[in-house]
This record gives structure tokens, sequence and C-alpha cells, in this order.
């Protein structure tokens, strides 16, 4: 465990990240690798299934980590505040009613995948297939992914970054292991690039909480020695609740963006599936900076250190910026190599591959120029989230992601214009963003959002 309320700020705050930089790595070594072997041993229409089912995905477990990020918004606090009891009453309450919701809604997708591909996303029947397999078996794996992203979260708001990223290393090179095996020696295809992280990410996701029970005394807990808590429960739904709902319709918003980008045709799909991994990487480096300042920013709050949470923030951005800088001059440096590491060397699909890579460094050559932003938005959601803030950063984000959407659809259908202002839009909103989560920063508000004075004192 480690308190941040003690010590250099930005040393905190980058010790606390360089663990989850790493693990975020491999969590996207998954998806990637998934890409990369089918790409290579089966073609860009496979790449174009699992790029196109990613945003149904993405969309179910981006909701359940938003009401996960709830409860460890408030067990951050809790922690910093050192009022234990209610702490293990909010874990217990929380965690099992978001399990039971998890089991649903992995039922409900694995039954609907295919209708939602076909009809909602105007996927292309020479990949519908494909994208139905690696959906349902991804979706059956649902709980599996929110027992591991929950169960990290809780490490983290106490201070342990290190641990989630230990077992995560293991499950990626099983993961990695295993898909070669299945695609390339046993011929499966995108099911056994599915199959692959079903196992891995079973094994992980059930050995973290296995140790997490043993290894962590401030979350053991047996049934019969702590409470259900409605009032709890409750707190951190309400908590979650509008970071699941931004999360809900950004995914809802990533769905209408995919059937804009379906609509370009198999190239466009596949430049797109591979470009935007080279951006989640990116993003994930922005996200977990964001992840430590918010629990930086939680566990100081609880202990009332408003000062440090500024000067903590200011020197997160300053440190974002330089990263986000080195990102944009390494991508734009090696696009074209980035985008052929998705794609066979197969002559057969030679013409296709060449215009994959081309639209592929476009993406990449328009976005590139303004990761720097990206840092700067998730920084400072970060630190606003950290402070409970959320019904601002869930509004101001979906409403400049709305005008994101907008922009988007516009642009596309200007035919000078094409699939490339689906490109054009990102920046856009990346922009807007970084301007409005500043202005709200400085207006001071985020200072009178801390949940610690709606709790009864503790006795």
């Amino acid at each position: 465990m480690q308190d941040l309320t003690k010590g250099n700020e930005v040393r905190n705050i980058i010790t606390f990240t360089i663990p989850m930089f790493i693990g975020s790595f491999f969590q996207l070594f998954y998806n990637i690798v998934d890409s990369i072997i089918v790409g290579n041993f089966v073609g860009a229409s496979a790449l174009a299934a699992i790029g196109t089912s990613t945003p149904i995905s993405f969309f179910i477990v981006v909701i359940m980590n938003g009401f996960a990020s709830g409860m460890a918004i408030v067990v951050t606090q809790l922690f910093g505040a050192k009022r234990l009891e209610e702490l293990r009453s909010t874990v217990f309450s929380t965690f099992s009613t978001l399990v039971i919701i998890c089991l649903l809604l992995s039922v409900g997708g694995v039954w609907a995948a295919n209708p939602i591909l076909k009809y909602l996303l105007k996927a292309p029947e020479s990949i519908l297939n494909d994208a139905t397999t690696y959906l349902q078996i991804y979706l059956a794996s649902l709980v599996f992914i929110f027992l591991y992203n929950a169960v990290s979260f809780l490490l983290r708001a106490i201070g342990d970054s290190r641990t989630p990223v230990y077992f995560l290393i293991v499950s990626s090179i099983i993961n990695a292991l295993l898909a070669l095996i299945f695609v390339r020696n046993m011929g499966w295809g995108v099911a056994g690039a599915a199959w692959a992280t079903f196992i891995a990410q079973g094994l992980c996701s059930i050995g973290l909480v296995i140790y997490t029970y043993i290894a962590v005394p401030v979350y053991r807990m047996r049934l019969g020695e702590v409470a259900f808590d409605k009032k709890l429960l409750y707190m951190t739904l309400a908590q979650g609740l509008p970071n699941a709902l931004q999360q809900g319709v950004l995914g809802v918003g990533g769905l209408a963006l995919q059937g804009l980008i379906n609509s370009f045709g198999e190239v466009t799909i596949a430049a797109t599936s591979a470009a935007f991994k080279v951006e989640q990487i990116i993003g994930q480096l922005s996200l977990n900076l964001s992840r430590a300042i918010s629990i930086f920013t939680g566990q100081n709050i609880g202990a009332g250190n408003i000062d440090r949470v500024e000067r903590g923030l200011r020197q997160t951005l300053v440190a974002g910026i330089i990263m986000g800088l080195l990102c944009s001059i390494i991508v734009m440096l090696f696009s074209e190599s980035i985008i052929g590491l998705f794609l066979d060397s197969d002559n057969a699909h030679a013409a296709i591959n060449e215009q994959v890579i081309f639209q592929g460094r476009q993406y990449l050559y328009v976005t590139g120029f303004f990761f720097v932003f990206v840092f700067a938005t998730n920084i400072m959601t970060g630190m606003l989230r950290g402070s409970s803030d959320n019904v601002f950063t869930s509004i101001g984000t979906l409403s400049i992601f709305f005008i994101r959407i907008v922009a988007a659809y516009t642009m596309a259908g200007i035919a000078s214009i094409g699939y490339q202002g689906i490109w054009w839009s990102q920046p856009f909103m990346w922009v807007l963003g970084t301007a409005a989560l500043w202005l709200r920063y400085q207006s001071g508000a985020w200072k009178t959002k801390s949940i610690i004075g709606r709790l009864p004192k503790a006795q």
C-alpha cells in the first residue's frame, strides 16, 4: 500500500504510474497480439472482423468499469480518511452487485452479437461470421475482464499499482502463446485468437482475486463479518453512474462512428483498426497518468490537502506534455512500419495491404500532431474525478463527443474529404476537451465535491 498524502507530489504520481504504464501495455497486448497474429496468418479481412467487433465489447466493458471506478473513488477517499470499516462495506456491497449485472450483460451480449453487427453496425457480409464468432467468445469472458479491472481499481485505490501488473504480464504471455498455437498451428482463425484471450483472462482474473483475498487484509471479508450497506452502495453507484453513463454514451457514439467507418469498406475498416491500436497505446499512457492523479487527488482530498492536489496537477501536466510530444515524434516517424506490423507479406494481398498502409498512415499523421491534448485532457479529467466532480466531467465529455460525431459525419459526407473527416474529428474533440476542463479547474468548484463531508463523522 502507498500513502500518497506525503512526499514529493510529482514523484509520487510518476512512481505510482509506472507500473500501470507497464500493465496497460500488456493489457493492450491482448488485443494487439490478436490483431497482429490474425492479420499475418489469416489476412486483412480477419483483421477487419476483429476491428468491427471491438466497439461493442468496448461499450459493455467501459460501462462496467465506470461503476467500478465509482467504487474506487469512494474507497480512495475512505482510505485517505482512515475509515476502514465503511471501506469494506462499500467494497462488499458494490462488488457483489456489479458481478451479477456483469453476468447478465455477458449472456445478453452473446445472444445479441450477430444482430448488432449485422443491422446496427452494417458489418460487410464478408466479415460478418468471423466478427460474430470473435465477439461472442470475447463477451463470454466479460466477467473475467470485469473481475480483473475491478480488483485492479481496488488495489490502486490503496496505493498498490504493481500487483495487477505482475498477473497481467503472465496472462499476456499465455495469451500470445495460445493465440499462435490456435491460429497458426491449429488453423482456428479468428476464433482461435478469441479463445486464447478467454483462457488467459480467466486465469489472470481468478488468480488476482485469490491473491487479494489472501494478501490484502483491508479487503479480506467473510460472509457475516461485513454488512451489505444500501446507503454506501447507492453513494458508490451515484459516484460511478455519471462515468458509466458517459462511457455508455461514448460507446454508442463509438458504434455510430464504426458504422460510418464500415460504410467506406474493408480497407478503411482494416486501416482504422490497425491505426486505432496505436492510438490506444497513447491513450493508455495518458489514462494511467489520469488514474494515478485521480487516486492521488482522492487520498489528499480525504486528508484535506487541497494545495497538494493543485501542485500535483501542475507538475503532472508538464510531464504529460513532454510525453505527448515524444509520442507524436515516434508515431510520425514510424507510421508506415507500425501499420505494416498488422499485415501479412503474402503477394496475393499486396494490393489491399498497400491501400491499408496508405490510409493507416493518413490516420496517424492527422491525429499524431495532437497527442499533447490527449494527455492534457485525461490528466485534468482524472484530477476532477478524484475530487468527485463527476457530473461536470461526464456532461462535458459527452457534449464534446457529440460534437465530434456530428463533425465526423458532416466532413465524411463532403466528397473531397471523405473518410479523412473521421480522422480530423478526433483532434477537434481533444482540443475542445482540454479548454473546457481547464476552465472548470480554474473555477475551483471541484473543491466542494468531496464525499467525506456527506458521511456521518467517524466515531
